[in-house]
């Protein structure tokens, strides 16, 4: 698919953000890294982490993790000496393993400006969440990444950049890193579309109870095609699907034509934009 893209953010005079968006899909070895989803007792969302196996691979794990108590998100667990400690915020029997042997992760990396050494603060916390379910407006945390430095050595989490970032009158020559789920990945059927807008790369809709036009008119880098069948769009879909819907299909994706959807496509990815 082509090299990754990264997108920065300027958090203040001394950090930034970059989003690597993993559009190679090369995947990550999880060999003896287990994952884990858990779903908070409190506030009823689901959290993703490794298993401290992952600590130099995704960096995700309970170790440098914390948990939200109250809904405001102002206060957090964190005990990176006990996984029990941590388990003890989730309903017990919603923590599933997640078979993974390998999967796609985009990187965060948090770019410190030469010579801060966080003396101001006790550390930080990430917040890394994404929407899965857009109907239900439920969010994941990918990642609620904590470092405090009483507790994990700096050489634990902040590493130095053989190849120092310079931007502007900025060095940046130390870095935390972290792997998070692709959201190439996660959330719903307008994740690819959304993603093709902010990064600048085409994408195509296949449309059937929701008229593609209502997606992606306003999309420069998109098209699409509507399936066909007189009683299209019905917006019938996910909680309330069609009535002639098989295994929770639409019938009017029957009426797609496979060779006029492949010229679609191949017309918008030799189209100049």
């Amino acid at each position: 698919m082509g090299q990754n893209i990264s997108k920065y953010i300027q958090i203040n005079d001394a950090l930034l953000l970059e989003y690597e968006f993993n559009k190679a899909e090369t995947a990550t070895s999880l060999t003896g890294v287990s994952s884990y989803v858990g779903t908070n007792t409190t506030l009823n969302t689901k959290q993703y982490w490794n298993s401290v196996g992952g600590e130099g691979i995704t960096n995700d794990s309970w170790r440098l993790s914390a948990v939200p108590t109250e809904s405001t998100r102002s206060t957090w667990f964190v005990n990176p000496a006990s996984e029990g400690g941590f388990d003890a915020w989730f309903i017990d029997t919603s923590i599933a393993t997640v078979p993974q042997t390998s999967y796609v992760f985009d990187t965060i990396k948090v770019h410190i400006i030469s010579g801060y050494n966080f003396d101001d603060v006790a550390g930080f916390l990430l917040q890394v969440r994404a929407q899965v379910d857009p109907s239900a407006g439920s969010l994941i945390d990918l990642a609620n990444f904590t470092w405090i430095k009483q507790i994990l050595p700096s050489s634990n989490v902040i590493k130095f950049d053989s190849n120092t970032l310079h931007l502007g009158n900025r060095f940046y020559d130390k870095y935390v890193l972290l792997k998070v789920p692709s959201i190439q990945y996660s959330g719903g059927d307008g994740v690819s579309q959304n993603l093709a807008k902010s990064l600048g790369i085409k994408n195509f809709g296949i449309y059937g109870p929701f008229p593609g036009s209502i997606r992606l008119s306003t999309y420069k880098y998109s098209d699409w095609i509507d399936c066909k069948k007189e009683c299209s769009p019905c917006f019938q879909h996910s909680l309330s699907p069609c009535k002639n819907s098989r295994n929770g299909c639409s019938t009017c994706y029957d009426n797609l034509n496979v060779d006029e959807v492949i010229e679609r496509i191949e017309n918008h990815l030799n189209k100049e934009i």
